[in-house]
């Protein structure tokens, strides 16, 4: 279950996440859920308040975020190709089912590479400016 359905969420200072749960025998199950996130956070309970201080980010730290921010910028530059070669076997069907003839295969396969090319450098972008941001002191 979603966090947001078994709490509030506020950030009453920059460096501070309090969370305030509505039923206390959820306190137990958000707080091992941080645990298990392995976000390097401690919760600290007060009652039916959750209240998560997030650290300086040392140097060890933020390599481990830009390697884990990597890994999600695999997965979607994955996720996009999987998108390409479903439609490119969607395409090759359509042509051998005479649906639609070889020059539009050519022009929707040339318009799904250029889509699919697109998206990847917005991933590599987005990558590149957040390892920057991660790596700034």
């Amino acid at each position: 279950m979603p966090i947001d359905q078994l709490a509030t969420i506020s950030v009453p200072e920059a460096r501070l996440i309090s969370i305030q749960v509505w039923d206390k025998s959820n306190t137990s199950l958000i707080d091992s859920a941080i645990q298990k996130s392995e976000l390097g956070i401690n919760p600290q309970i007060d009652g039916q308040i959750v209240r998560l201080r997030i650290p300086d980010l040392t140097e060890e730290r933020r390599m481990d975020l830009i390697k884990i921010l990597k890994n999600m910028g695999e997965k979607g530059k994955v996720s996009i190709r999987n998108v390409r070669r479903e439609a490119n076997e969607d395409l090759k069907k359509k042509l051998k089912d005479k649906l639609i003839n070889e020059d539009d295969s050519t022009l929707f396969e040339k318009n799904i590479q250029k889509l699919t090319d697109t998206n990847i450098e917005n991933i590599d972008k987005i990558l590149t400016d957040k390892e920057k941001e991660i790596l700034q002191i």
